[in-house]
């Protein structure tokens, strides 16, 4: 699998198991099936290392330019299912160590203006604005009403 290859094939060669065991073996609980999956693990960053390097190969070698796009658009999309952290397109805001963003809001005094005529609030007052559509008869001739009130 580091190589690129996957993993149905490889259960297709002679002597090996099929893909269901595989995966029972890989889902069992137990210390020796924590060291297999890790090396799952490895093994599909590896591949999914693989797949991205090849995307280059496909580039250059392959006459077909849609032929090609695919090939590398599908290798792309596996590689970040294989190895999100590394080559996924998504991100996350996160704070030290992948820990939780923190936000801190700071206050500075400006200079030359005492604190007290610092303004504590610049967002306006919300207004509550109604609607209302008065008419004759057709919608055409429908006007509405301004309600605004001041707060």
């Amino acid at each position: 699998m580091s190589a690129g290859e996957l993993l149905i094939r490889i259960c297709e060669e002679n002597g090996m198991p099929h893909v269901a065991t595989f995966f029972r073996w890989l889902n069992r609980e137990g210390e020796g099936n924590a060291a297999l999956r890790a090396a799952y693990t490895r093994a599909r960053h590896d591949q999914a290392d693989f797949m991205v390097e090849d995307t280059i190969r496909i580039a250059d070698d392959e006459p077909d330019g849609n032929r090609a796009r695919t090939r590398i658009l599908a290798r792309q999309w596996l590689a970040a299912k294989m190895n999100a952290a590394k080559y996924s397109d998504k991100f996350a805001l996160t704070g030290h160590d992948g820990g939780p963003l923190s936000i801190a809001v700071v206050r500075y005094d400006l200079p030359g203006v005492p604190p007290a005529q610092v303004p504590r609030d610049v967002t306006p007052a919300p207004q509550m604005i109604e609607h209302e559509a008065q008419s004759s008869g057709t919608a055409q001739e429908a006007q509405p009403i301004d309600k605004t009130e001041e707060h």
